[in-house]
């Protein structure tokens, strides 16, 4: 007999809950262990849960970032994208955030890290200025110095 429980009475169906799906952003996606943190007890409830990442990066951004590991690999070297504030670096808005502020001598000279790095999203003090000089001077610089056309020797 269907639909008939043990003991021989009718079970009835009750339907599981409905799973929750998460849609981060890339700020939140770029610490995906806190990011689960987050969402743990919601998920905890349905046993399960869907997370849709966020949109893919802008073939800009990524033909910028493919530019620049290959540069990296000419040199010998593999390109190792830094974490600042448990986030990964978005070099390429680091790149473009510095180009309009006149570029690496220019912001260093003006002492304007802190200003990039408040419109890459970090809070201020925590010396991420400084941080993001010395990673933009380390992996930027010399990739934005061959474009240029000028000699590494």
């Amino acid at each position: 007999m269907a639909g008939v429980g043990p003991g021989g009475y009718a079970a009835e169906f009750v339907p599981p809950p409905e799973c929750p799906v998460f849609e981060p952003s890339w700020e939140e996606f770029s610490d995906p262990l806190s990011f689960i943190g987050r969402i743990r007890p919601l998920a905890e409830k349905t046993g399960i849960c869907k997370i849709r990442p966020p949109k893919a990066m802008t073939r800009v951004r990524l033909d910028f970032l493919d530019q620049l590991a290959k540069f990296w690999e000419l040199q010998g070297s593999t390109l190792k994208i830094p974490v600042v504030e448990r986030k990964i670096l978005d070099l390429y808005a680091l790149s473009k955030i510095v180009a309009s502020k006149g570029g690496f001598e220019i912001v260093t000279k003006e002492k304007k890290w802190s200003k990039v790095g408040s419109r890459l999203g970090y809070l201020p003090g925590k010396g991420t200025g400084s941080l993001l000089k010395s990673h933009y001077e380390r992996i930027l610089y010399p990739y934005e110095l061959f474009q240029s056309g000028v000699s590494l020797m």
